[in-house]
């Protein structure tokens, strides 16, 4: 018996749905590979606290299995070149903070002046900050995406969480909501196997 990295299909192959299914990801690829990781921006209080959530995303990024990262590090913003002739695109953060004033002048920065980030870095009500994780699409549907969630991002993720007394980070998206799922579903086999051996068992301890 083994598992399948893919979501179950439910309709024959040649229903529409499928079909249209099929031509989207011939065009588009892949999706569902967004991981997204949340903390209350009171957690982020001081500039270090700030840097080391920057810190994990960069940390994050380096892995093969990881496309992309858009985090509060590397958020781009547009600017006009020094002659104002063209925008350029710069980093709205190009180093680690090193004050309290430094802090408050990026959040101020992030929150009144780049709408274009509201509910993706930053919630409607400015009290939660995300960082959004591509893995790759080619190992959405592959045991490499379980390997990189279990072995790899969450042990990442408790340290953090240890590191800096944290028990609200929240993590969310559907490669790691699948993977936890079919990880819950293996130890419950595994469960009710052992708990239908015992019965078994019993029964036959009992009746001969």
């Amino acid at each position: 018996m083994r598992f399948t990295h893919s979501e179950a299909n439910l309709l024959p192959d040649n229903h529409p749905v499928n079909q249209e299914y099929r031509q989207f990801l011939e065009k588009f690829g892949e999706e569902g590979n967004l991981i997204i990781l949340g903390i209350k921006n009171s957690d982020l209080l001081t500039y270090e606290d700030f840097n080391a959530w920057n810190s994990l995303a960069d940390s994050i990024e380096k892995y093969d299995e990881v496309e992309l990262v858009l985090s509060t590090s590397n958020l781009p913003v547009l600017k006009k070149s020094d002659d104002a002739s063209k925008f350029i695109i710069e980093q709205l953060s190009k180093a680690p903070l090193t004050s309290k004033e430094e802090l408050s002048a990026y959040k101020t920065k992030l929150f009144g002046e780049l709408p274009f980030y509201r509910n993706l870095i930053f919630s409607e009500k400015d009290s939660v900050l995300r960082t959004a994780i591509y893995i790759k699409k080619d190992i959405v549907n592959s045991s490499i995406r379980k390997e990189f969630v279990l072995e790899k991002f969450n042990p990442l993720i408790e340290d953090y969480k240890e590191n800096h007394g944290l028990s609200e980070l929240r993590v969310s998206g559907m490669p790691y909501i699948r993977t936890l799922n079919s990880q819950n579903i293996v130890d419950e086999i595994s469960m009710f196997l052992l708990a239908a051996l015992l019965i078994t068992s019993a029964i036959f301890f009992f009746l001969l």
